[in-house]
C-alpha cells in the first residue's frame, strides 16, 4: 500500500506494523500530506510510549518537512505556479510552527488537558507532577495503624510487620520501620488497609496540591466521562489529526480516553499504529483495543 493511498480526511484506523516495517516513515509521511492539505501543525495531536520516543519523532518530522521544502526549492518549481507556491508557503509555515504541535506521551497529554481546562478537570492551579505517591500511601498506612489499632489497644493474634501492610497498599515500604499490629485475621487486615487508602488518598494529594502519573490518566478519564460532561468535544475542536503510535501499549483506561475524545463518526483522523507482539505493558491490561 503506498503512502498516497492512506486517507487523510477522517475516521478511525488501525495501522499493525512490526519492527522493521517503516512505522515511523508512515507516520512522518501521513503528517507530511496533511501539512500539504493545509492542516496546521497544532492541530495535530501525536502520542507514543516514551519522552524519547518523542523526541526522535518529532525530529524526524521536521526532517521531513525541511528535506521536502528543500526539494521543491532545488527544483526550481515555478514561482508562477500557485499551487507549488502554496505548498511551499504551508511547508515552511509549518517548518517554523513545530511549537505548536504536541508530540509526546500518553501521560503528558493528559496533564497538557489537565492543566487547560481546569474548571472541568477540578485539577488545582499550580498542582505538581511526583514520580510516585508511595509517602502519601505510607502516611495513610500510618494512619491507619494509629486509628485501628493504637487508639483502641493492640489485638492478640498474629503480628504482621508495617512494611506488609505498605505493599498491601500497593507501595513499596521505605526504610525498615518496625512497627508492627497483632490481629487474628490477617486477611482481613490488608483489606481493611487497601480500602482505608483507596478511600483518602485523593483527598491527601489534593491537600498537597500533587499528582502522580497514574493521576493524569484517572483524572482526565473522570472528567470526560461525568455526567453531562463536554470535556471531550472541547478537546475534539482542537485537534483534526491524532496520530497514536505503540497503540498496543495503552490500557482501557487510555483507550477510553482517546475513544471519548475522538469517537467514531467524528470528523477527526484517528490514527492507531501498533504491534500487538511488541506489547511490553500487557502485564497492566495494555493492548490493541
Amino acid at each position: 500500500m503506498q503512502i498516497e493511498d492512506y486517507p487523510v480526511e477522517r475516521g478511525r484506523y488501525l495501522i499493525e506494523a512490526s519492527a522493521g516495517t517503516g512505522k515511523t516513515w508512515t507516520i512522518t509521511h501521513l503528517f507530511l500530506r496533511l501539512v500539504l492539505r493545509g492542516v496546521p501543525v497544532g492541530q495535530i495531536l501525536v502520542t507514543t510510549f516514551s519522552k524519547a520516543a518523542a523526541a526522535e519523532l518529532k525530529e524526524r518530522i521536521q526532517n521531513v518537512l525541511r528535506e521536502e521544502l528543500a526539494g521543491r526549492e532545488a527544483s526550481g518549481q515555478s514561482g508562477d505556479d500557485a499551487a507549488a507556491l502554496r505548498e511551499k508557503l504551508l511547508l515552511q509555515l509549518a517548518a517554523d510552527s513545530m511549537d505548536e504541535i504536541f508530540i509526546g506521551t500518553i501521560h503528558g497529554f493528559c496533564q497538557k488537558m489537565l492543566h487547560e481546562f481546569p474548571l472541568e478537570t477540578g485539577i488545582p492551579d499550580g498542582a505538581v507532577l511526583i514520580p510516585d505517591d508511595a509517602r502519601y500511601r505510607e502516611f495513610l498506612v500510618r494512619s491507619f495503624c494509629r486509628e485501628r489499632y493504637y487508639r483502641s489497644g493492640v489485638p492478640a493474634g498474629e503480628q504482621i510487620p508495617f512494611d506488609h501492610l505498605c505493599r498491601a497498599a500497593a507501595l513499596a515500604p521505605r526504610g525498615s520501620d518496625a512497627v508492627e499490629v497483632r490481629t487474628d485475621d490477617k486477611t482481613q487486615v490488608y483489606e481493611d488497609v487497601l480500602e482505608f487508602v483507596r478511600a483518602n488518598i485523593r483527598r491527601e494529594k489534593e491537600r498537597a496540591s500533587v499528582l502522580s502519573f497514574d493521576d493524569l490518566i484517572v483524572r482526565f478519564h473522570a472528567a470526560l466521562t461525568a455526567e453531562g460532561s463536554t470535556l471531550g468535544e472541547r478537546v475534539r475542536a482542537r485537534y483534526r489529526a491524532v496520530f497514536v503510535d505503540e497503540f498496543q501499549d495503552t490500557d482501557r483506561l487510555q483507550f477510553e480516553i482517546f475513544d471519548r475524545c475522538f469517537p467514531r463518526g467524528s470528523d477527526t483522523l484517528f490514527y492507531m499504529i501498533g504491534d500487538p507482539k511488541q506489547a511490553i505493558y500487557e502485564f497492566r491490561g495494555a493492548d490493541i483495543y
